[in-house]
């Protein structure tokens, strides 16, 4: 993806909030941002993307003012893999001090991979390309890199501790802890790749990637999430196997990234718009036209609610400027001991305790890295 992309357009946002200023970060994906080469000859990088985007805070730093922008308060906002990357932002030496709130849309520190799923990837990709060195892989074109494999940030790196365990740690920590965080997830993730792939090769997908995730959970929580997601609440087995899916993957992270950060300024949401797309719910990526106010594009389709775009652009970018998303006769109160969420419906927003409560008996699966599990 490309944040050049029509769902990306910035303009409507900017023209509802003349006194922001909104700049777009390129930096590298798959194997070309987060290969690992370390054990190449000649020797490799790894994760180089989020480099990237450190590069970009950089001149944001030293360039903003000349744009009407303020470098003390910047905000960092992204999705999915995006605001996977960001969430991780905080632990590089090379980005502290250049950023000062983060908004997490459907991306935790778990978006991860481990150097030996990293680096066995990378060694199929020089089998296949026919590289022994560093040398080699600098002569290929760029599509040869982009056409092979969907890559993550490697933990237990130079720029990351060994674990997600860590990570988590670290969030609870004064590291983390001057950076202002908005975080949540739309309530039916899975949605989004039944509309990618077609319902027949997603229901295959997701029935071997629910075997592994049900096998790292303990005896316990296992028996919990089955007992939470199963056909007798009304659920298709399919069905139950998606919402067990976004669970794991996504609300459960988010969850864990909340309780890590609950005594420093964190707001927590829950987007529940559904995408007006047939047997498509609240998907993942449903949320980006309403924060972009461009419904040409997206998931939005005819069940669009302008007024709910209008009120989280407004939120936002009031969380942008002040760190506390406010807007008029709303009250968003901050995560903290009752883990509190704002719930984006049709109808509006409204305030609900415990939203991510449920979730409880999948927090484990927050520490284990996706990527290098099979998880998706």
């Amino acid at each position: 993806d490309s944040s050049a992309m029509d769902i990306y357009d910035l303009r409507p946002l900017a023209k509802a909030f003349g006194d922001v200023v909104f700049v777009s970060v390129e930096y590298r994906l798959g194997l070309l941002g987060f290969g690992d080469f370390r054990n190449v000859e000649g020797g490799g990088c790894c994760s180089p993307g989020l480099l990237d985007i450190a590069c970009a805070l950089e001149w944001i730093r030293d360039n903003i003012e000349d744009f009407g922008g303020d470098p003390g308060r910047v905000t960092l906002f992204g999705q999915s893999a995006g605001a996977g990357c960001i969430s991780l932002l905080p632990l590089l030496p090379q980005a502290r001090g250049l950023f000062r709130r983060m908004i997490l849309q459907s991306g935790s520190p778990s978006l991860v991979t481990t150097p030996e799923a990293a680096q066995k990837t990378a060694a199929a990709f020089m089998d296949k390309t026919g590289c022994r060195s560093l040398k080699d892989l600098q002569r290929l074109p760029g599509e040869a890199f982009a056409a092979f494999a969907a890559c993550a940030p490697v933990t237990e790196s130079p720029l990351l501790p060994r674990s997600l365990t860590e990570i988590y740690q670290k969030a609870a920590s004064p590291l983390y802890g001057g950076i202002d965080i908005l975080a949540g997830t739309n309530r039916d993730e899975m949605d989004y790749f039944t509309l990618l792939l077609g319902r027949d090769r997603a229901e295959e997908a997701q029935a071997a990637a629910h075997r592994r995730r049900l096998a790292l959970l303990p005896e316990g929580a296992k028996e919990k999430a089955q007992k939470l997601f199963s056909p007798e609440n009304g659920l298709s087995p399919y069905e139950a196997c998606c919402r067990f899916a976004g669970a794991a993957l996504f609300h459960a992270p988010c969850l864990a990234l909340c309780r890590a950060r609950r005594a420093f300024r964190t707001y927590a949401y829950s987007f529940e718009v559904p995408s007006g797309k047939p047997g498509i719910g609240a998907c993942h990526a449903a949320e980006l036209s309403y924060v972009f106010g461009n419904f040409r594009y997206g998931y939005a389709g005819k069940n669009a609610a302008p007024g709910v775009s209008g009120l989280m652009q407004q939120l936002w970018t009031s969380f942008a400027e002040t760190g506390v998303p406010e807007a008029e006769n709303l009250l968003w109160p901050p995560f903290g001991n009752s883990g509190c969420a704002l719930v984006f419906a049709p109808e509006g927003a409204y305030a609900r305790e415990n939203a991510f409560g449920k979730y409880e008996a999948l927090e484990e699966l927050a520490y284990i890295p996706v990527h290098a599990a099979g998880l998706f």
